[in-house]
């Protein structure tokens, strides 16, 4: 786990001259949040352009990205299309926001690379929670070290509640899944809270176990409206839950189980929306859904792959077989599993988020998830026996890749095969080895 921890922060190196802070991160996170009723998520690049050109007094011959059509458009057009979102800012709104930028410029922001990123993607919901520190710390030296260590101490919070909860060898599993993702900390870390969602996945692991209902449901919609992926296994868990409801045998547990999953999950919900649209305006959350579906279309880096790539690629099969395939091996997984625990079923969407949806390789995160939704936290058995294992196996497997392999299209292609295969395994194995507890969860 040790050796887990430090190859994660690059055994010490962190990012290299920047230290532990990553500019380009924190430029679309502290922005992205503190000013988001103003950027909204078609401003930043464009508002970007016309602050370096009244600073400088000069336009800039480079291309910036259209944050939304995703096009590479003339530094020209981006200043126009900053000075409409200009309008939104007040005078001394828009007086700090330069201020800011100028304070991002001296701590190693590159102007080019950062004007053609892919950023600014965080929810409403995740900048509620992301603004309580950008709008009160600001962006000085201190509070981007402050931002800069969010996320760790927040995921070693969260490993020693499941140590609490669940024991030493669960939170390990937890740790070293997390840990182990490649390139994860070269993309993401040094940010601003920008792995509150695998926080919150890993806590509702736990608060399945403990059959505390309301409080998972919570904490999966947080996860879900800080990033949509995560909606994939809560839709999963949603469908299992469902399925008991056709049972007579446990259809009135399986009742009472959703209702207070969807009490908790429904009224945090509620909160969260109602708190960003007071913060950021009532037309927000509209603007992000068109972020997302125009994100849903594009393919960033050769690295991101999914099922539908090895079925094309690998097998020159055509496009819509992986798409009945993907649907068929769901339907089944689901039916396999009627009879798991939750947080067995909740592992096994994660595992299918990572296996068959186009992510780049930091969200294989998740993994870490998997693993402890997977762990045997009984005393006698073996670790070796517990399916969380085949999970690290296959992180572990995904490592070695990424290191012996510089082709990251290869990469990805080997990637969901390898995940592929330990989904089919998962499922394979049947209720004897998904951590089944004492009664089902659904008997609580």
């Amino acid at each position: 786990m040790l050796l887990g921890v430090l190859s994660s922060f690059n055994l010490g190196h962190f990012h290299g001259e920047w230290g532990i802070v990553h500019p380009h991160e924190q430029f679309h996170s502290y922005l992205g949040s503190a000013y988001l009723k103003e950027l909204r998520y078609d401003g930043i690049y464009a508002a970007t352009a016309l602050a370096m050109e009244e600073r400088s007094g000069q336009r800039f011959a480079l291309e910036v990205r259209h944050p939304v059509s995703f096009r590479l458009e003339p530094f020209e057009r981006a200043v126009a299309q900053g000075l409409v979102v200009k309008e939104r800012f007040t005078p001394q709104r828009w007086a700090q926001f330069k201020t800011d930028l100028e304070v991002l410029a001296r701590s190693g922001l590159h102007p080019i690379a950062v004007l053609q990123d892919h950023g600014n993607t965080g929810s409403p919901s995740w900048a509620v929670a992301a603004s309580a520190f950008s709008l009160v710390l600001g962006i000085g030296p201190s509070a981007r070290n402050l931002y800069a260590l969010l996320d760790p101490l927040l995921l070693a919070l969260v490993s020693l509640v499941v140590a609490l909860c669940c024991g030493p060898v669960p939170a390990g599993v937890f740790a070293v899944g997390i840990c182990t993702a490649p390139l994860a900390y070269d993309y993401v870390g040094g940010s601003l809270l920008r792995l509150d969602w695998l926080a919150a996945l890993g806590l509702a692991s736990c608060a399945l176990r403990a059959r505390w209902l309301g409080l998972a449901g919570a904490l999966l919609a947080w996860a879900v409206l800080s990033r949509p992926h995560v909606a994939v296994p809560v839709a999963f868990l949603l469908a299992w839950g469902v399925l008991g409801l056709l049972d007579p045998n446990t259809r009135p547990s399986s009742n009472a189980w959703l209702r207070r999953l969807a009490l908790g999950g429904g009224t945090t919900a509620l909160v969260l929306v109602a708190a960003s649209c007071a913060l950021f305006g009532p037309s927000i959350w509209l603007h992000y859904l068109e972020r997302v579906w125009a994100t849903a279309g594009q393919s960033y880096y050769p690295g991101e792959r999914a099922l539908r790539d090895v079925v094309v690629r690998c097998l020159h099969a055509p496009e819509w077989l992986a798409v009945v395939l993907a649907t068929v091996l769901s339907a089944a997984a689901l039916w396999r599993c009627r009879k798991w625990s939750a947080p067995g079923v909740l592992g096994l969407g994660c595992l299918l988020v990572v296996a068959w949806v186009p992510t780049n390789s930091y969200y294989w995160q998740m993994l870490g998830v998997v693993a402890l939704c997977f762990v045997d936290v009984s005393e006698d058995t073996p670790l070796r026996h517990c399916p969380g294992s085949m999970v690290l196996v296959g992180a572990s497997a995904l490592a070695a890749l990424s290191v012996t392999n510089l082709r990251l299209e290869s990469l990805g292609l080997w990637s969901t095969a390898i995940l592929t295969a330990l989904l089919l395994g998962l499922v394979s194995m049947g209720k004897a080895g998904c951590n089944r507890d004492e009664g089902s969860a659904r008997s609580s």
